[in-house]
């Protein structure tokens, strides 16, 4: 989801319940504790220069069973954010505390905004020497025995 979809969102009024991957809901009273641009400057595994650029939401739970993150909050807090830093159009992810925390996809799901797991990639797969995945096939498919055998005796082996 990118920033003028989630304004979009929340300017229709929706009512604002985060949803990890596992189906488990972000407490009602998460503080949403930042919110900017994150700007990742790297080098791939194949050598290549790359940049990343993209809005950061955090979200915490904490004690505070009173405090609600409304629609017309999150609004305001974006337009106080846009006075400081000039936000762009860009993809978010959105850092919640787990075990350890976690990064996640913003996305809109049917029952608020869903929480979609991230992943790691090689972004220069054909430079790396990574090989690519096997491709599973069930030992049922492998046919017969005797399709794969020579005969001990034909030279074949």
């Amino acid at each position: 989801m990118k920033l003028s979809e989630l304004k979009d969102y929340l300017n229709r009024g929706n009512e604002i319940n985060f949803r990890l991957p596992n189906g488990r809901s972000v407490a009602a009273h998460a503080h949403l504790t930042e919110l900017g641009i994150t700007t990742k400057k790297y080098l791939d595994c194949g050598g290549k220069y790359r940049e990343d650029h993209h809005i950061s939401i955090q979200l915490l739970e904490a004690d505070d069973t009173d405090h609600r993150l409304t629609p017309s909050k999150f609004l305001d807090i974006i337009a106080k954010t846009e006075q400081h830093i000039p936000l762009k159009d860009l993809d978010i992810l959105v850092e919640h505390q787990n075990d350890t925390v976690g990064v996640y996809r913003l996305e809109e799901g049917p029952e608020g905004m869903k929480l979609s797991n991230t992943e790691v990639a090689c972004l220069a797969s054909d430079n790396c020497g990574i090989p690519l995945k096997k491709q599973k096939i069930e030992l049922r498919d492998l046919g017969t025995k005797n399709e794969y055998c020579c005969d001990i005796n034909s030279g074949c082996c």
